[in-house]
């Protein structure tokens, strides 16, 4: 397994980094702050350099909106691949 953890703080990332190592998968750290407009393509960008794509997103932050996607308001970006 190969993970990008992204967090606003690195020392926290890095002790998961270093469990998810002991494990025996990859990881990289990115301390990112994604409410800065850029900042989650960054992340984007770092992940597709990193390790080649990516497979699957998991998106684990504190703050939820509920309804359907195409409901949810706010600015969304086209989906990128590569």
């Amino acid at each position: 397994m190969r993970l990008t953890l992204v967090g606003r703080r690195s020392h926290p990332l890095q002790k998961v980094a270093e469990r998810v190592r002991a494990c025996g998968s990859e990881a990289h750290v990115a301390a990112a702050d994604l409410t800065v407009p850029g900042a989650p393509a960054g992340v984007v960008d770092l992940a597709v350099a990193r390790f080649g794509g990516i497979y699957t997103m998991v998106n684990n932050a504190g703050n939820v909106r509920a309804g359907r996607l195409e409901q949810v308001p706010g600015k969304r970006s086209s989906p990128r691949s590569r």
